[in-house]
């Protein structure tokens, strides 16, 4: 949730801010595509459902780590279940308030995100105007581990341009070496 918590801030407080840089970010209304259940799995068959939405790359885990990640994620669930709440429930969701930011964003995502659509980075790219959108092809949920070189690169030479780079929609092609 760290985008999302980002973008709020810069809403918050626009004086602390003078470049956004999110990545697969949550914080606009849509339509789960998946049992939010997901979140906290409580079964090893839904450990590796999660692991699945995660990345496209993602390898079958062994079962024993799938239920030593069911067990670890027990004393935490109710972090996961209250941010569902949250999210959910809609209060604190960004829609119709991103236009509101004004400093250079920069929004990174998976094309193959199947957690958090890319058309939630495209409705954001769309409501920041100064904003770019960076779409890496190959990657999911997971890009800066799945994708970091590719990542790395476009988020150093977002923060280093200056003046700020002009709005833009950029795909990067999958990347084989990867």
């Amino acid at each position: 949730m760290g985008g999302w918590v980002a973008l709020k801030f810069t809403l918050d407080h626009p004086e602390g801010v003078r470049r956004v840089f999110v990545v697969d970010s949550a914080g606009l209304r849509f339509q789960l595509p998946f049992d939010p259940a997901l979140f906290h799995p409580a079964t090893v068959d839904q450990a590796q459902q999660l692991l699945l939405l995660l990345t496209p790359q993602a390898a079958r885990i062994p079962r024993f780590v799938a239920r030593d990640l069911v067990r670890q994620m027990r004393p935490t669930r109710w972090v996961v279940e209250r941010a569902l709440n949250s999210m959910m429930a809609g209060s604190d969701l960004l829609d119709g308030k991103l236009s509101a930011i004004h400093a250079p964003v920069l929004i990174a995502w998976g094309k193959q995100d199947a957690m958090i659509p890319l058309m939630c980075g495209e409705e954001m790219h769309r409501q920041m105007p100064q904003s770019q959108l960076a779409i890496f092809d190959g990657c999911g949920h997971m890009m800066p581990t799945e994708c970091c070189g590719r990542l790395v690169l476009e988020t150093l030479h977002f923060l280093e341009a200056d003046p700020p780079l002009p709005s833009s929609v950029r795909e990067f092609p999958a990347d084989s070496r990867q």
